[in-house]
This record gives C-alpha cells, structure tokens and sequence, in this order.
C-alpha cells in the first residue's frame, strides 16, 4: 500500500463530506487507506465518519476522546501501514490529482513537498499561494534548509503539504508535540527537515487551504498562544540561526498587535526581551522600522503602531 491518509476530525460536519469526497476523486490506481481519527466531535462528524468506514473497506476511524489535534495526528500516524503518509485536515480538500502527482515523486525519498492554495468560503476564490524553493537533486533536508536560510527563504511548515514516507517518521521517532495548542506543523516539518537524507517536489498546486471563520488561524490570540509561537521560533533558530530564521522570529512578536484588549502581555514581552539578540539579526528592510518603534515605545506598543503604519502603506 503506497498511502495512508490521516485526517484529525473535531466538529466539522459542514465540510467533512467534501473533504472526504476529494479523496475518493483521486485520479490514482494505487492503493491507499483513509484514518479518520474522530477526536470526541461533539457535532455530526463521528457519524459521518461512521458512514465512510462502513461503505469503503479502505476508510478506517477511530473514535477517541478529544485531546486536540496533535494527538489525533501522532495516533493516525500510529495506526498507519502506508508507505507514505498524507495529512489532509477536515476541512481542506484537494485537487483530484494529487495521489498520481506525488506517487512517482515518491521514490524511496524520506519527504515529496508540493504546493498549496487558499480556499475562500465565503466567495469561492482561490488564491495560489507563492511556491517555496523545491529542493534540489541529492539535497538533504538540512542541505535544503540552509540553502533557503542564506537565500533568505523558508520552506514548506505545513504537515498537510507534504507527504512522509513512515519508516523515516518511525525509525527517527518524529511525533507531534502535544505540549503545543499551535504551530505544531512548524515544529514537525523542522524536525523532519533536519533528519531528512532525500527530498522531492513539485510545484503544482494540489492541497486547498479552506479560509473560514472557523478556522485555527482566525482564532483570537491569547497571551498562550503568543508564547507557543515565539518559543517554537526561537528553539529552531537557535539550531539554525540564518536571517531568514530571525525573520520569522520577529513575526511572531507582532502578534502582540492582535493580543486580545486587556490582556496582560508580560510573560511574551519578558520572552522578547531575553531574547532581543534573534530580533537584531534580521536584516529584513521590512522590520528596520520595527525595530526602531520597539526601542522607542517597546514591544507591545510599537507591534501594534507598526500594524497600523502596514495598513496605511496598503491601504
């Protein structure tokens, strides 16, 4: 069996169905199994995939009670016997030809990176989102990193635009850190980058990001999730301390522009501060104004005058 598609599940009887029907769309001749891990729905969706598993032999759930996505995901990946594992959320979808694209990518190669597009639910647009580098023949995963670092690119953080090959998640004991509410994808593919030997890609655009309101990305922003987000930055450009690492650092501290109001944003400003030394690398011509504005009204203050001044640039 070349693929095991793991999908974490949690309330989402509204689009479930499409997501599920993507799968059953590929134009693929290989075979593959579908884990659909129900992490204790609370709405319609266990049922749904119930309905699945009894009507297709390949179509597998286990239902469990909710401990968030990152367990659903680390216990779908327990569960696999695929070659390769694909992670499609359960909101997403993709394009039909997605499984005979990466099949022949695949190959023996420890990770096949493709390209993805946003899905806008209120409109029905879609909007390709710009490719990252694709790696080069015989290039590693920490060749790769460090050729985009000093080019002053990033690459792939997404598990679902990326298909693993699971002897290599096994036999390193890459696992989703359950410890982490978000950004867990981030800390994952770097984990994977750094143990990877062997890469693939395309630049085809075969995943569809779904852009709604429910969405973890439209969340309010806590002081937690702050802290998440800077913690995972800064231990990853600590093992890779490139400009372009710094960048996404410093990213992560205009967060505190969307802090919910009144909430107390010490604990993240303390982090910032101890850490200043990641914020004075990047040389991004974007954040020199940043800088300026944090050392003028500190970090809270300055991330959210910076915001607006991005607003006014756009608007």
């Amino acid at each position: 069996m070349l693929f095991s598609i793991v999908l974490p599940i949690y309330n989402v009887e509204k689009y479930i169905r499409e997501s599920l029907e993507s799968i059953l769309a590929q134009r693929t001749d290989k075979d593959y199994e579908v884990i659909m891990v129900d992490d204790g729905s609370k709405d319609g969706s266990g049922l749904i995939c119930d309905e699945y598993a009894e009507k297709y032999d390949n179509f597998k759930v286990l239902h469990t009670v909710n401990q968030g996505v990152s367990a659903a995901r680390n216990l779908g990946i327990s569960e696999s016997r695929g070659d390769y594992i694909l992670f499609l959320d359960p909101d997403d979808f993709w394009a039909p030809e997605l499984m005979e694209t990466v099949a022949p990518l695949c190959d023996g190669r420890d990770m096949v990176l493709f390209n993805c597009a946003d899905f806008y639910d209120d409109t029905g647009r879609t909007a390709v989102r710009e490719m990252y580098p694709l790696p080069e023949k015989g290039e590693s995963g920490r060749e790769y990193l460090e050729r985009l670092a000093i080019n002053d690119c990033l690459p792939a953080f997404y598990m679902w635009a990326c298909a693993f090959r699971r002897d290599f998640i096994t036999e390193n004991n890459i696992k989703v850190d359950t410890n982490f509410k978000c950004s867990e994808d981030f800390d994952f593919n770097m984990q994977c980058y750094l143990f990877a030997e062997s890469l693939g890609g395309t630049d085809k655009c075969l995943y569809y990001y779904r852009q709604h309101s429910l969405s973890t990305t439209a969340a309010a922003i806590h002081s937690d999730r702050i802290m998440t987000n800077l913690i995972l930055k800064e231990k990853w450009y600590r093992k890779v301390p490139k400009p372009a690492m710094a960048d996404l650092y410093i990213c992560q501290t205009l967060l505190l522009a969307d802090l919910c109001k009144g909430e107390d944003a010490s604990e993240p400003i303390a982090f910032i501060k101890k850490n200043r030394d990641i914020i004075d690398v990047s040389q991004h011509r974007n954040f020199k104004i940043l800088k300026l504005l944090y050392r003028v009204f500190g970090y809270r203050r300055g991330a959210v005058i910076y915001r607006k001044l991005q607003h006014i640039t756009k608007g």
